[in-house]
């Protein structure tokens, strides 16, 4: 069961992060920082809960906000999020 958990944690993370690379409007990024937070917030991650607040407060395709996930995934050990 623990191993279906972080699978869809890893799924769910690499699909919402490739939205944020790609999100080139205020909504789609807010909506893919939103969805991050939830998603860090569910497992009881401060860390992503704690990125994604500043993605929030970041303007769409801020570069200092997308190398911070790129970096947290890796820490996840998730492959590439680009």
């Amino acid at each position: 069961m623990l191993a279906e958990l972080r699978a869809g944690f890893v799924e769910s993370l690499t699909h919402q992060v490739d939205l944020l690379h790609r999100a080139r409007c205020d909504g789609n990024w807010e909506m893919a920082a939103l969805r991050l937070r939830g998603l860090g917030a569910s497992f009881h991650s401060p860390d992503l809960v704690d990125l994604s607040v500043l993605a929030l407060d970041s303007a769409p395709g801020d570069p200092v906000v997308l190398r911070r996930f790129r970096q947290l995934m890796k820490d996840f050990g998730v492959g590439r999020a680009d």
